[in-house]
């Protein structure tokens, strides 16, 4: 094989690659589930795109209860058999969260929700209120560009994050990705001061990664 490989050649492959780790990555026979000690009603905010159907299919391999609240683009395909309450979370929607509102004036609730995706302050500020008082434990995941300075060595949770005071305000660009997931930490934290959770992760790579990220380095080796 040539060391010049093509553009072309290198998307295709990168493509097929990934393909195949989808195709696989659901099943994920490699996990030890363990049967969860208490089941729990979870509420996946998302759920459909790169990290969520994992999350998904792990809970439901440890016996947890997950109903999915997205646009419903995917999860009939994806997740046939979960429940999955249609809603918008975009600020500009006209129907918005009106299907999960009708659930939470039902007197529904959820002992945990997991808010995947979103990077914009006010719709994660928006949906968090609207759940305020019906799910035990909401959890985040945010990312390690919430780090005002990510050049310095052995940080912590305690370590500076950036700053999005008027993120209400300002127009999105990716240059303030991480100074707006910071601030959507800070939303979560003023809704839920004794419980949430939120987790930074690093570059997410692997089955559904459309980036290619994860398997450039490997095609490269190849």
């Amino acid at each position: 094989m040539s060391y010049n490989t093509s553009r072309r050649r290198f998307l295709k492959t990168t493509a097929l690659t990934g393909a195949a780790l989808g195709l696989a990555g659901l099943g994920a026979p490699w996990l030890d589930r363990v049967w969860a000690a208490r089941p729990l009603t979870v509420l996946i905010l998302g759920g459909t795109g790169q990290t969520g159907p994992h999350l998904v299919a792990d809970l439901i391999g440890r016996g947890h209860t997950v109903t999915l609240c997205n646009r419903g683009n995917r999860s009939a395909e994806m997740f046939p058999d979960l429940e999955c309450i249609v809603a918008d979370r975009a600020l500009e929607s006209p129907d918005g969260l009106d299907a999960l509102k009708a659930e939470i004036d039902g007197g529904r609730t959820w002992d945990v929700c997991i808010d995947i995706w979103p990077h914009i302050p006010k719709i994660v500020e928006t949906t968090g209120m609207l759940l305020k008082n019906n799910v035990g434990h909401f959890m985040y995941v945010s990312s390690l560009s919430a780090y005002a300075d990510n050049s310095l060595p052995n940080m912590d949770e305690t370590a500076a994050v950036g700053e999005a005071p008027d993120a209400d305000e300002t127009e999105f660009t990716m240059a303030l990705f991480g100074p707006f997931k910071a601030e959507c930490e800070n939303r979560v934290r003023r809704i839920y001061p004794d419980n949430h959770t939120i987790y930074r992760p690093g570059l997410i790579v692997g089955p559904r990664d459309f980036s290619f990220r994860g398997v450039y380095w490997p095609v490269r080796v190849r």
